[in-house]
């Protein structure tokens, strides 16, 4: 349809603008059928979720005309809209309001060149990635730092903090810390929305990798590269849905 184009936004807007897009005959059709009415007029709804979490229904909203009002305690939407857009509002609330499913990620942190050596293993299904990694890179060793299992769900943020072994010699340990947003895209496409992950010895020293990317369930993914000196962090993630 004319007009209707949604852009690389969070999913939830997409499925507003779908709706706003495949609704828009009927509610001009409805428009003209209909007098012009005051919001003191709009007929109020309320709608009582199951699994959604009322508040970020009601920013999702935010593109219709209407009033919106969240009572997280309770995990109620009071809605008030013109006659002809509440039916949308319903549509779009009744497709977010669904069961979550529950995420999780394994992250294997690898070090290159590190001045520090690491005493675990490289798992073996690694080996083939790392292979990859020295052809593409000029690194001359990698080995696991650490492997780290964060567990979440669906249109919800992830937080991981910790302590890795040492990035650096002199020093024990590191710390580190991973954000990000699960966007479950299909059944078996993770999505993570604003990836940052950071590890930093005591003496702070250490490096950050900040990105947007989707995963494939069952694969491995090369997620992306962090610098300090002549070393770096490579992260690999892995994702399974867990029902």
């Amino acid at each position: 349809m004319n007009g209707c184009v949604t852009r690389a936004v969070g999913w939830s807007l997409v499925l507003v603008l779908s709706v706003l897009c495949s609704s828009a005959p009927a509610l001009a059709g409805t428009a003209q059928a209909l007098p012009r009415q005051s919001p003191a007029e709009w007929p109020t709804q309320v709608f009582e979720l199951r699994y959604a979490d009322p508040d970020q229904i009601r920013e999702t909203l935010g593109l219709f005309n209407a009033q919106v009002t969240a009572v997280e305690a309770l995990g109620l939407l009071t809605v008030r809209a013109p006659e002809n857009v509440m039916p949308a509002i319903e549509e779009v609330i009744g497709r977010l309001d669904v069961p979550r499913r529950n995420v999780e990620l394994t992250v294997h942190v690898l070090g290159a060149d590190l001045p520090a050596d690491s005493p675990k293993p490289m798992p073996e299904e690694l080996e083939s990635i790392v292979a990859e990694l020295e052809d593409l890179f000029s690194y001359q060793d990698f080995q696991l730092v650490e492997t780290l299992v964060v567990r979440g769900v669906d249109g919800h943020r992830i937080q991981s903090t910790g302590n890795v072994p040492s990035i650096v010699e002199g020093t024990e340990y590191a710390s580190y810390q991973l954000l990000s947003t699960l966007q479950v895209r299909t059944d078996e496409v993770l999505g993570l929305q604003d990836m940052e992950f950071s590890v930093y010895s005591r003496s702070g020293i250490g490096t950050s990798i900040n990105t947007s990317l989707e995963i494939p369930a069952g694969r491995h993914v090369v997620v992306g590269r962090g610098t300090f000196g002549t070393s770096a962090i490579v992260l690999v993630m892995n994702v399974r849905f867990v029902d």
